[in-house]
């Protein structure tokens, strides 16, 4: 079993994301994964509802870090969401605002940005470690789980990058419009990113005017 890093190509104070205007340094992303790590509970499995993008980076890495995998749901229908909340024992929410989902306990990863920060170093992730599992939409049926490990995901956005034929350009970031919990999401705007030191853009803009701005 080998071991990868869950960030690449990014120096401790390299731009690691835009956040409403404001830039969010490597090293501060860190102290925030350490800092939302501590307060996890003893679980298996995390519903990762967090909109904002670089919110729900900072609880997917938490997660990975105390080995609890990460469910992304087909979509936020209360309904859809109690249903893998209750087949997914052990399982709590993490949000970055007031919605939740009945019957689990609710983390708010806000809650805890603006302590001081801690250094921090990026850490490796067993490549055989499952990270997420992602589900169908269930639109023939029950949604069904893919299971995906860090292993996977890291080839996937090797993949990604070059299909893409990227041009690695300095001052290049990620925007995207599909959410981070659609497996493609996941792939694009936050696997690829990470992956290869691109700083992301914490929205998901829609419209085209919106995603020129």
């Amino acid at each position: 079993m080998s071991s990868l890093p869950f960030l690449h190509a990014y120096s401790s104070d390299g731009l690691l994301a835009w956040k409403k205007g404001t830039r969010i340094r490597c090293a501060t992303f860190l102290s925030d994964v350490e800092i939302v790590t501590q307060q996890f509970p003893k679980a298996a499995y995390v519903l990762n509802l967090c909109e904002d993008r670089y919110w729900f980076l900072v609880g997917f890495a938490a997660a990975l870090r105390r080995k609890h995998i990460t469910l992304l749901p087909p979509s936020r229908v209360p309904k859809v969401l109690a249903q893998i909340g209750k087949r997914y024992h052990e399982c709590y929410c993490l949000v970055d605002g007031p919605t939740g989902v009945e019957g689990l306990q609710v983390y708010d990863v806000t809650a805890f940005h603006g302590t001081a920060q801690i250094p921090c170093e990026i850490p490796t992730i067993p490549d055989t470690q499952v990270a997420a599992i992602a589900f169908t939409s269930g639109s023939t049926g029950e949604p069904r789980p893919n299971v995906k490990t860090w292993g996977s995901l890291v080839s996937v956005a090797k993949k990604t990058y070059l299909g893409l034929t990227l041009d690695m350009r300095l001052g290049m970031a990620v925007v995207a419009t599909v959410p981070q919990q659609h497996m493609y999401g996941l792939e694009t705007s936050i696997m690829l990113p990470i992956q290869y030191g691109l700083p992301l853009h914490s929205g998901c803009p829609f419209y085209p005017e919106a995603v020129r701005q």
